[in-house]
């Protein structure tokens, strides 16, 4: 090795131990200053190709930890299939008491269902979400009714009353702002969120298929639970919801 190669050896190795260029812009050795240069830009350009491998990698990571995730919905324009679903809070039930989604948080699966008292939809599939209830509840599957009508016919007491006469086993509450079904993109009564474990939706739209019961084909909300109790993905994980629209105020 030359004596200049000698010389230069230790300014090669620091400038290698330098983050960026400009820490330290006195050569080390005579002459060294171009070449010490030189090491600190290649360095960094490394430093900085390494730098933006590492978070492609991360953000790949979180990725796959993520469910898959649908196109963008087809029939909701705030929310969309595999992302967390709005978190509501004090919202009054008809047992006298405030709820929130977090208190729900043992439940393996969440079903909310934005709904009111008048829509003769909505009535007419009382029945039956009373039924899915007493279904699903000992499997560890939660229901929760939110009112979000407006009226004398839709506030707390006519509430208490409905779900006397219907025998409805699950929360009802009362969303007079409508700010949990505006968060949800709702758009009828009755508008159903089937939210997994990690409370990210994973079914959205209709009950089932028909509006008279003795003629339902598909169960949609049945077939949904189902499928994450068996740890898989619904299919169809989106349909039209159909209801009375909702009066947004």
């Amino acid at each position: 090795m030359s004596t200049t190669s000698t010389s230069l050896a230790p300014c090669v190795l620091a400038s290698r131990r330098a983050l960026a260029p400009g820490l330290s812009r006195v050569p080390l050795c005579p002459g060294a200053y171009a070449l010490r240069l030189a090491e600190d830009v290649s360095f960094v350009s490394a430093y900085r190709i390494c730098a933006a491998l590492l978070v492609v990698g991360l953000a790949s990571s979180l990725l796959a930890d993520e469910p898959r995730s649908a196109p963008p919905a087809k029939f909701n324009k705030v929310v969309r299939i595999g992302k967390a679903a709005p978190s509501f809070e004090k919202l009054p039930g008809i047992d006298g008491r405030n709820h929130s989604l977090a208190e729900y948080r043992e439940a393996k699966i969440l079903v909310v269902v934005f709904t009111c008292n008048r829509c003769p939809v909505a009535k007419a599939y009382e029945p039956r979400f009373r039924d899915f209830h007493a279904k699903f509840k000992a499997r560890g599957v939660e229901c929760v009714a939110i009112n979000v009508g407006e009226g004398v016919d839709e506030e707390l007491g006519k509430m208490q009353t409905r779900a006397r006469e219907q025998n409805l086993g699950f929360p009802y509450l009362k969303d007079a702002s409508q700010a949990t079904a505006r968060s949800y993109g709702a758009t009828v009564t009755p508008h159903l969120f089937v939210l997994d474990a990690e409370r990210r939706i994973a079914y959205m739209g209709a009950f089932d298929d028909n509006l008279s019961a003795a003629e339902v084909e598909k169960h949609f909300a049945t077939e949904a639970v189902e499928s994450l109790l068996a740890g898989k993905q619904p299919t169809p994980r989106e349909t039209l919801q159909r209801g009375c629209a909702i009066p947004y105020n």
